[in-house]
This record gives structure tokens, sequence and C-alpha cells, in this order.
């Protein structure tokens, strides 16, 4: 008989390892660990398993931070290879998890990882906008009858920018989405009312 100790999220188990019962019986008699471990089970204290459960290892704070920053730079890459919006998504919000109290306990990784993940989004929608609404496909934008719209996407971009600018881990969002207002609207009418954020945010990015 051989004892062995796991640590749970709850408190030690101690686990009592008995001899394969296949084989053939000690002559000598019952040994004290065997006749305790029988008594055991007949008062319900114990119970015969095939396997040992090791249970769960607490992760501690730092190990559940570093964890959390892998998940993120895991996102970013799914994000550059173009993967579906919705695993990425995913990825950041498993990222978030392990920055609340009771893990990581970390509020300013929190609330950079869920700023990273808005970003994202605010991103992907205004895109997604401007595909729905702009984007021909044999002519590539057009803005003809479309100033309802041009009004909605300057009020999305401009909610977007007053968010994400001047952020030193939003750089590249705010990039890309000043560079899809210039391929929009730079050669049109509209230039009149984008040329000059455009050129005051890429000064901007600069400087972060």
């Amino acid at each position: 008989m051989f004892l062995y100790t796991a640590l749970t999220r709850a408190r030690d188990q101690l686990y009592l390892i008995e001899p394969d019962s296949t084989k053939k019986a000690n002559k000598r008699g019952v040994g004290l660990a065997d006749f305790a471990f029988r008594r055991f089970v007949e008062l319900d204290l114990a119970k015969v398993v095939t396997f040992i459960d090791e249970g769960f290892v607490e992760m501690t704070s730092a190990q559940h931070k570093a964890r959390g920053i892998t998940l993120i730079n895991t996102a970013l890459t799914m994000l550059q290879n173009r993967e579906p919006i919705s695993a990425v998504k995913d990825k950041f919000l498993e990222a978030k998890k392990r920055f609340v109290p009771g893990k990581g306990n970390d509020r300013e990784l929190l609330d950079k990882c869920s700023k990273h993940l808005d970003a994202i989004m605010s991103k992907w929608t205004i895109m997604q906008y401007a595909k729905n609404e702009f984007y021909e496909v044999q002519g590539g934008y057009c803005l003809e009858n479309k100033f309802t719209e041009v009004v909605k996407f300057e009020e999305m971009v401009s909610t977007f920018f007053g968010s994400f600018l001047c952020d030193s881990f939003m750089v590249e969002e705010v990039t890309e989405v000043r560079r899809l207002m210039e391929e929009i609207f730079l050669g049109t009418p509209y230039a009149v009312r984008f040329q000059d954020v455009c050129t005051s945010i890429e000064r901007l990015e600069c400087f972060v």
C-alpha cells in the first residue's frame, strides 16, 4: 500500500494506492494499511478508482497574466492572417478572463485588452460599412447619391478617432481607418471634408 497526496482548489486529498488485486495474496495475512483501506471502503470514506486524479493545480497571478498576453498575441496574429473576426474576438475575450480579480488581477492589462478589442471591432464595423455602402465590384468606391451614408460614416470615424487616437497600442488600427478614408474620399467632392482630418491624424500617428 502506498500513500499519494494531490493539491486541489479546496484541500489536500489523500490517495491510498493498493496493489493489483489480481496478484496472489500474501499468505502471511492482511497488512494494517490494507485493513484500513477495507474499513474506509466499508464506511463509505473511500472509493476504488482505476486511475489517480491529480486534482486541480491553481495557476499563479503571474502565470494567468502571461497566458493572457500570449492569447492577445495569438489574436493579433489571427487578425493579420485574416481569420474570422468572431474567432479573433473570442480569443480576446479569453485573454480578458486571465486579467480579472481571482486570476491575473491586473486592472491595467484588463483595461488595455478591453480597449484593444473595442478598437478592432470598431475598425471592423467601419470597414464593413464602407464595403456595404460605398464599394462596387466593377467600379471601386462610388459616392454618388450617398450623402446620408457619408455623413453617417463621418460620425463613425469621428467616434473611432476620439476613442483610440494617440494610444500607442492602437496605432495600427488608427492608421488602417485613416487610409480607408483617404482611399474612399480623396480625389472626390467629399475630399474637402476629410483631407485636413486625414493629414492631422497622420501627423499624430508619428508622435505616438
